[in-house]
C-alpha cells in the first residue's frame, strides 16, 4: 500500500484525426473544428479502494483534455485505484491511454 498524491490521465481525443489549416474544403471536412473531439472521455469517477471499500477521489463532468491530473486532497493508503467512465463526447467507447499514480514523496 502507498499514499496517493496525485493521479494523472491521458485519453484519446482523435490525435489520429488532421486539425490543419486548409483552403481545401474536402480536407477541413474530414476536421472536427471548434467543438469537443467525440473520442474523448466527457465524464468520469475516480475511486480509492482499500480493503475492498471504495471512496470517491474526484468526480468529473464536461471534460474535452487529453491531460487530467488529479491531487489527492486527502492522502490516504488505497490498494487500488478504479477509473469509471460514464460518457464520451460522442462515440459509444472510449480510450484511457495512460494511468499515472504518483505517491507522496518521503516525510
Amino acid at each position: 500500500m502507498a499514499q496517493i498524491g496525485e493521479i494523472r490521465l491521458v485519453f484519446d481525443t482523435g490525435m489520429h484525426r488532421v486539425l490543419t489549416l486548409s483552403h481545401s474544403d474536402d480536407y477541413v471536412a474530414l476536421m472536427d473544428w471548434g467543438r469537443p473531439q467525440p473520442e474523448t472521455t466527457r465524464g468520469y469517477v475516480i475511486e480509492g479502494i482499500r480493503g475492498g471499500e471504495g471512496w470517491e477521489l474526484a468526480r468529473v463532468d464536461g471534460n474535452y483534455q487529453r491531460l487530467n491530473r488529479h491531487a489527492v486532497v486527502e492522502a490516504s493508503e488505497m490498494d487500488a485505484v478504479r477509473i469509471t467512465v460514464a460518457e464520451t463526447n460522442g462515440i459509444d467507447h472510449t480510450r484511457i491511454c495512460v494511468v499515472r499514480i504518483y505517491a507522496l514523496p518521503p516525510p
